[in-house]
């Protein structure tokens, strides 16, 4: 295939073997703070295969943003502190508030600084938004970002699962997908159920532009 072939490489475990033919790697810490994802991910950086991108966030308290957060990260892009990554990569599952302006300015940020962005959400959408309606127009903000190069639902909960699960997440239908400005990359619990994603999406009018690989193996 082309197009992107990517895997999340998890900063606490001790190896991971990325899909063949893999072109984005990303050091995953599950960290929104960018002083403890800096620190989790340094030692990952070197060994990431093609684009190499840091995560900033993750389905836990430690990787919940708020505006405060969001804000830190977009001064931290500006005082160029991702020096070595060639992208940021936003794993937007909890968080407080309104903040479409304030991702939207972080995403500027990045792609001023010559900085690649990523935003993967939990399935359809953010499960920790503080609301449908939030989180409704979270996502449609997102579908309108420009600055965003890839956007990358996760087709899992646990990360175990045997096959790519479709639920979908505060009535974000998977069709709402379709026309959205950044490539969808979807991530996969394993890279052979690709082709079933390809399937799927296809049906909602959604085209794929590759995969994001979340198991290590």
């Amino acid at each position: 295939m082309t197009g992107t072939i990517g895997y999340w490489r998890w900063t606490w475990s001790s190896s991971a073997t990325p899909p063949a033919g893999a072109n984005v790697g990303v050091a995953f810490s599950g960290y929104a703070g960018v002083a403890e994802a800096l620190s989790n991910s340094h030692h990952v950086m070197s060994g990431l295969e093609g684009t190499k991108y840091i995560a900033l966030g993750g389905g836990n308290a430690a990787g919940a943003f708020d505006a405060d957060t969001v804000s830190q990260i977009a001064s931290a892009i500006k005082d160029n502190r991702f020096k070595g990554y060639d992208g940021v990569a936003f794993d937007v599952e909890e968080y407080a508030g309104d903040l479409r302006e304030a991702f939207a300015d972080a995403f500027a940020a990045a792609r001023a600084a010559g900085l690649d962005v990523i935003v993967t959400v939990s399935h359809s959408a953010p499960y920790g938004a503080p609301d449908q309606a939030n989180a409704q127009a979270q996502m449609q903000a997102f579908f309108e970002d420009e600055n965003i190069t890839i956007l990358s639902p996760q087709l899992y909960t646990t990360g175990e699962e045997k096959k790519n699960d479709y639920a979908t997440t505060y009535g974000v239908e998977w069709s709402s997908y379709a026309g959205a400005k950044p490539a969808i990359c979807p991530s996969l619990v394993e890279a052979s159920y690709y082709t079933s994603a390809v399937e799927f999406f296809d049906a909602q009018g959604v085209n794929l532009a590759g995969f994001i690989q979340w198991s290590q193996a």
